[in-house]
């Protein structure tokens, strides 16, 4: 997901930010400011050409779009380690070290 823009009020007063998914088939998801950390709020421009893992967490039937919540920055985008691990993530594809088969006794059937 890429930090899309924020939608404005007549109060000024941001309601909500919407994100692009990197798959296109995916609509925009939108997510409440109270729901984002600060410093993405305060500095938004600087993270428009980062990648951020969301998750959806419900889509009302009379709503166009989906609304989620924020779950972590991965940045910066066109970053060999940031795109493996968007690809990753994005295919639920868990990536945990294998430590030289230190406990592979306790897996195996025999001994």
């Amino acid at each position: 997901m890429k930090p899309k823009y924020a939608a404005k009020p007549v109060n000024d007063r941001i309601s909500t930010y919407w994100f692009k998914p990197m798959d296109k088939r995916v609509p925009l998801i939108m997510i409440k400011p109270e729901d984002l950390p600060r410093e993405l709020i305060t500095d938004l421009s600087s993270y428009r050409d980062s990648i951020v893992e969301t998750a959806i967490l419900h889509w009302p039937i009379h709503s166009l779009l989906p609304f989620g919540r924020f779950l972590q920055v991965i940045r910066p985008v066109g970053d060999r380690q940031t795109e493996q691990h968007a690809l990753l993530t994005e295919h639920n594809i868990f990536d945990v070290p294998f430590d030289d088969f230190h406990d592979a006794r306790k897996f195996a059937l025999i001994h």
